[in-house]
């Protein structure tokens, strides 16, 4: 074979082979560009929440006693029973909650209600010195808040398409509980208590309701998958004040004695897990 002949048919086998592997590649399949995850807050969601609460309160008493003033109104003017007890209560709280966002451009805007048990309480006492024949006085205070819940609106923007910074604020509800107890006694090495032997400084009063008010509260929320989000936020509520009558001992014949008032306020931190159904 001449040479002319050889160089051609070398050709002819680099063509084929070439058309070969570009008819090979064209049958194979192409990696498509992986897309972005598009977020979307539009739709319905349910979760769950946990938190802690707190509030620094106080408690306040005032005589009320019509009969006896002679007896009762001295241990106030003589502190003896204080005008008023700070009272703080803390606890945590956790449970459900869910609602639903619109989304418009970057703003959303929706609806949230949550319900939680509550371990939220705080008690106080205060005890006042023996003077002479006049014996010391107790006075315990105790409030809680049992459960709580919240119907809210939502309104927020999306400083990234996965993360919605937000504020809101509506209706808050709850379960709560207050009593007093005054208790009078002689400081010696027995202790003896005295309300069994008709001592007027001798009471109990207490209260228990569901009371309605009003919260206010921000935070954020971020998807950490396609239909998860997690969120972490602060509540103010305030569910009013409660007035009691604190009742002497039947030894008194149940004689109404002093008004107790009390307020159900404070503060909630939480977190929260929610899925999007969207």
């Amino acid at each position: 074979m001449s040479l002319n002949r050889m160089v051609a048919a070398a050709l002819v086998a680099v063509g084929v082979g070439g058309l070969s592997n570009a008819a090979f590649s064209a049958d194979m399949p192409s990696k498509a560009p992986i897309a972005p995850v598009a977020y979307s807050w539009t739709g319905f969601y349910l979760g769950v929440q946990a938190g802690y609460g707190w509030d620094k309160g106080s408690v306040t008493h005032s005589p009320v006693d019509p009969f006896f003033t002679d007896f009762f109104t001295p241990p106030f003017s003589d502190g003896e029973i204080p005008a008023s007890n700070s009272l703080s209560s803390k606890g945590f709280l956790g449970g459900i909650e869910g609602g639903y966002n619109h989304q418009y451009g970057q703003a959303v805007i929706g609806l949230e209600a949550d319900f939680s048990y509550s371990g939220i309480r705080g008690s106080t006492t205060s005890t006042s010195p023996q003077f002479g024949a006049t014996p010391s006085l107790t006075t315990a205070d105790d409030k809680k808040l049992e459960w709580f819940g919240t119907l809210r609106g939502r309104l927020g923007f999306l400083p990234a398409p996965s993360m919605l910074a937000f504020v809101t604020g509506g209706l808050a509800y709850g379960k709560t509980a207050a009593s007093t107890t005054t208790t009078s006694f002689f400081a010696n090495p027995g202790g003896d208590l005295d309300c069994s032997f008709g001592f007027f400084s001798c009471t109990t009063g207490s209260t228990s309701s569901v009371r309605a008010g009003w919260t206010l509260g921000a935070g954020f929320e971020s998807f950490i998958a396609r239909n998860w989000t997690v969120k972490a936020e602060y509540l103010y509520y305030d569910l009013g004040h409660a007035s009691y009558t604190n009742i002497e001992t039947p030894a008194n014949n149940g004689i109404p004695a002093m008004q107790t008032d009390v307020h159900f306020n404070g503060s909630i931190a939480r977190v929260g897990l929610n899925y999007q159904f969207n």
